[in-house]
């Protein structure tokens, strides 16, 4: 997919989700939460990366709230600009967070410690669009795809988006990895892939 297609759907996906008024909106997070909550992902994974949205995104704090208070390991991830990738830091509290790149709550360096791809059994991911096939369009710097494509990496992955984020298809390239579910508000999506073992 040529550079600029990407940038149409991106253009298209974004003026859609800022459209949705802000009562739909929340509708569709309690929805989403009540079908994450359902899937008792809390039993089979212990050590999860999450992410602070920002912008119009699903709003993450209900689900981090959920593994917080279901004593899960939370671990959310830095932007490292001079390696374009993400580092990893479990965060015990939320008060060890800090307003960083973009405006989006990182990880106080300071007081969290660093975490492997390895040691992580489930990623929720960050999405614009997503295909019938569990393929994803981020927004465009491939901090993602870069974690995800790494060796070490085999946990769970799933991100949580509005139906209106779903698109056909996107086509992809050999080292992409698609992710293994999407919760909506309409339902849940498994993609089941060979390469995900």
């Amino acid at each position: 997919m040529s550079a600029e297609q990407k940038k149409i759907i991106r253009k298209s996906i974004l003026e859609s989700r800022s459209q949705l008024n802000p009562q739909e909106r929340r509708v569709s997070e309690l929805r989403i939460l009540e079908q994450f909550e359902r899937l008792d992902l809390i039993t089979p994974y212990n050590t999860f990366l999450v992410y602070s949205s920002f912008g119009h995104e699903i709003n993450t704090w209900p689900i981090i709230d959920y593994l917080y208070h279901h004593n899960k390991t939370v671990v959310f991830p830095k932007v490292n600009l001079t390696h374009k990738a993400l580092a990893l830091f479990v965060v015990k509290h939320k008060g060890f967070l800090t307003t960083g790149l973009w405006d989006i709550l990182e990880p106080n360096e300071d007081v969290c410690d660093l975490i492997s791809i390895k040691d992580i059994d489930f990623i929720l991911v960050p999405g614009l669009a997503y295909d019938k096939e569990g393929y994803r369009i981020g927004y465009g710097g491939g901090y993602y795809d870069k974690l995800l494509g790494q060796q070490d990496c085999n946990a769970y992955t799933l991100s949580i988006a509005f139906d209106i984020q779903r698109v056909e298809r996107i086509p992809f390239e050999p080292f992409d990895r698609p992710i293994h579910s999407l919760i909506t508000e309409k339902k849940i999506y498994y993609f089941n892939h060979p390469s995900h073992g």
